[in-house]
């Protein structure tokens, strides 16, 4: 794993983002435009200062964040909140914490490979049963266990082919839902 996660990123594949976005009380037909979305991520990381974009056919969505600086965000064009949000690196992850009306929602996103992957977690809870069986690093045989009562929905990205009309953007990275 690397902490550089610059770049444009594509979507490759989206599990069981609906059972998380059902639990988090996002209403019917925003779920089912969610999930057909296909999103791009554009990262720009300088140090512990990012810069991201999510961009999909339905909504975009830009935050910036420093590190271990707690910020307002609202995620209007999202699930519309106003949380505290927090970023700290956890080894070569990211790893986000949501303070709101909401509690306990938040995001862990690492580079592996070629590949990006954003799990969504709320925590505390037993929202997804039957993912709870399957919390491991996706991409890692065998790989590192969660704690079991941190249910997700995660999101592996690829890095554009060099001939992808996206090599062209800055560099990216991701933020919260769509």
């Amino acid at each position: 794993m690397t902490r550089d996660q610059n770049g444009t990123w594509e979507m490759e594949s989206n599990d069981n983002f609906e059972g998380y976005m059902k639990a988090l009380d996002i209403d019917f037909a925003t779920r089912k435009i969610a999930l057909h979305l296909t999103q791009t991520k554009i990262i720009e990381q300088d140090g512990d200062k990012f810069k991201t974009q999510t961009k999909s056919t339905f909504r975009n969505y830009n935050v910036d964040f420093t590190v271990g600086v707690e910020f307002e965000e609202h995620t209007k064009g999202l699930d519309d909140r106003k949380v505290k949000t927090l970023v700290v690196w956890e080894g070569d992850a990211l790893v986000c914490v949501q303070k709101g009306e909401k509690e306990n929602r938040g995001w862990k996103q690492w580079v592996e490979g070629d590949k990006l992957y954003l799990m969504w977690v709320r925590r505390g809870d037993s929202l997804c049963p039957d993912e709870r069986q399957h919390l491991f690093y996706p991409g890692r045989p065998g790989g590192v266990p969660l704690q079991p009562n941190l249910p997700e929905a995660r999101k592996p990205l690829t890095r554009p082919s060099k001939h992808s009309p996206f090599r062209s953007f800055p560099s990216p990275w991701l933020c919260c839902l769509l």
